[in-house]
């Protein structure tokens, strides 16, 4: 590749990037699975996928956030929490009635500030 304004060659890999060891959630899953006794098509039939994507999805290592957060919800585990542990990294781990009653809270006065702004915007107009 030819040298363009110095910058040498365009590369998405960098010699100074190290080898990530993700944990190998597909393998998780599996486990969970043979342990509540479902099949992969069952899961697939779940997901409103086809086996086959369900094999496929098994098999990747990279996972979108709400195939995660489906997977959990039909194994009734919490896959991030797992992987937390399997990779060192801290997990908010706020109880989910309470993360409610938080945004609850903020709605509340997001509305009242919603009517003061509704009410100025009115007295303005007439």
């Amino acid at each position: 590749m030819p040298n363009r304004g110095g910058f040498g060659s365009w590369s998405t890999h960098s010699s100074f990037s190290k080898p990530v060891n993700m944990p190998e959630v597909g393998t998780y899953v599996k486990a969970e699975l043979y342990d509540i006794e479902m099949s992969v098509p069952a899961l697939a039939k779940r997901l409103t996928v086809s086996a086959d994507r369900a094999y496929r999805l098994l098999r990747r290592k990279d996972w979108r956030v709400s195939e995660i957060m489906n997977i959990s919800t039909i194994l009734g585990t919490n896959l991030f929490a797992w992987y937390a542990g399997q990779t060192g990294a801290p997990l908010n781990t706020v109880p989910l009635e309470q993360r409610i009653a938080e945004l609850e809270e903020e709605n509340k006065k997001l509305r009242i500030q919603l009517e003061v702004l509704e009410k100025v915007a009115g007295m303005l107009r007439g």
